[in-house]
C-alpha cells in the first residue's frame, strides 16, 4: 500500500520554494504565478498572498527570517521585496550579465549574487543597495549560502570546487576541491561548526568548518540531490532531488537522523523535488515537487 502524506496544502500555481515560519505555525510557498503564499501549517488555510514580479524568475531566494524575497529577471537587475508590506524595497543597479544564484545573509544586511558567464560573486549592502565586493569565482554557478553568523559566504560551481570567502574582507579562506561532481544544495549547522554539500553524486558531504576537512558522507539517496533542509536543532536533515533520466520521474525524499547518520524515513515525491523544509520542532517535513500542492509528512517513520 502506497504511503500518503499526513496533510496536503493546495495552491493556485506550482510551488517552487517552501519554508516554515520561525514558530512553525505557517508555511510559506513561493509560487510560479508571481505570488508568495502563506498557509496555516496545520489546516492548510490560505492566510495571505504577496505578489512579486512574475518575470523575475532567476535566482529566486528568501531571507532566512522570511522577511525578504530577492529575484532577478530579463532586465539583469536584482529586486528585493518586503514580504510584510508587499513593496519592493531595493532595485540593484543593472548588471553586465544576468545573475544566477542569489543569497541573503541571516541578519538581512548582505546579499550575494553570481553569474554563470562572469566567474564572479558580487556582495551587496542591502541597506544601500550598493555593491561592496567582487569575488573571483569558478566556472558556472550552482549555489550560494551565508554562514549563520554572516561572516562567511560559500559558493558552489559546476567546476566542482566549493569556495569560501570572508564577507568582511572578501578574502578566500578555503577551497574544497575534493568533490567529484557539482554540488547543487548547501547547508550549515545552526552553530556554524559543520557544512554540508550535496549534488550529482547522490551523497551529502559533511565538513567541519574549523579546517574545512571532510568528516562524514551520507549515502543512500536514489537521485541527484538539489534540495536540503536542516532542523534548527541540527539533528534532522531532509534531502530531495531529481531523476537524471527526466525530472518528471517519481523520486524519494530522505529524512536523516544526523547524530546516528541513519535514515529515519523515506517518503515519495511525484516529480523533481524543487524544495524541502522542516518545521522548527523537526516533526514535519514539507515537500514541493513541481505540483500545485505541498505535501506535509511526519519526519518519524510510520508505526507498523
Amino acid at each position: 500500500m502506497a504511503e500518503t502524506p499526513e496533510r496536503v496544502i493546495t495552491a493556485d500555481a506550482v510551488v517552487r520554494r517552501v519554508a516554515f515560519t520561525a514558530d512553525g505555525s505557517s508555511l510559506m510557498g513561493v509560487c510560479g504565478d508571481g505570488k508568495v503564499r502563506f498557509w496555516d501549517a496545520q489546516t492548510g488555510a490560505l492566510q495571505r498572498a504577496v505578489p512579486w514580479n512574475t518575470d523575475d524568475r532567476r535566482g529566486v531566494t528568501l531571507s532566512p527570517d522570511l522577511r525578504l524575497l530577492a529575484a532577478a529577471g530579463p532586465e539583469k537587475v536584482i529586486k528585493v521585496w518586503d514580504l510584510k508590506s508587499g513593496e519592493m524595497r531595493h532595485r540593484m543597479p543593472a548588471l553586465p550579465v544576468a545573475p544566477g544564484e542569489i543569497a541573503i545573509s541571516p541578519d538581512g544586511k548582505l546579499l550575494a549574487s553570481n553569474a554563470e558567464d562572469e566567474n564572479t560573486v558580487r556582495l551587496w549592502d542591502l541597506a544601500t543597495a550598493k555593491q561592496l565586493l567582487t569575488l573571483a569565482d569558478g566556472l558556472g554557478n550552482s549555489g550560494l549560502l551565508f554562514s549563520p553568523d554572516n561572516s562567511l559566504l560559500v559558493g558552489a560551481n559546476t567546476d566542482t570546487v566549493v569556495r569560501v570567502w570572508h564577507t568582511g574582507s572578501g578574502k578566500q579562506v578555503a577551497a574544497i576541491d575534493e568533490l567529484p561532481v557539482a554540488m547543487f544544495a548547501l547547508v550549515f549547522s545552526p552553530d556554524g561548526r559543520f557544512f554540508g554539500a550535496a549534488g550529482a553524486d547522490r551523497t551529502i558531504h559533511v565538513f567541519e568548518t574549523g579546517g574545512w576537512k571532510k568528516v562524514a558522507a551520507l549515502n543512500g539517496q536514489p537521485e541527484m540531490i538539489t534540495a536540503l533542509a536542516l532542523a534548527p536543532q541540527g539533528r534532522v536533515l531532509v534531502a530531495g532531488g531529481f531523476d537524471d533520466v527526466t525530472v518528471k520521474n517519481p523520486t524519494k525524499v530522505l529524512v536523516w537522523d544526523v547524530p546516528s547518520r541513519s535514515v529515519m524515513r523515506t517518503v515519495p515525491a511525484r516529480h523533481r523535488v524543487e524544495s524541502v523544509a522542516i518545521s522548527p520542532d523537526a516533526r514535519w517535513v514539507a515537500v514541493a515537487d513541481a505540483e500545485k500542492t505541498v505535501q506535509i509528512w511526519s519526519s518519524a517513520a510510520p508505526k507498523a
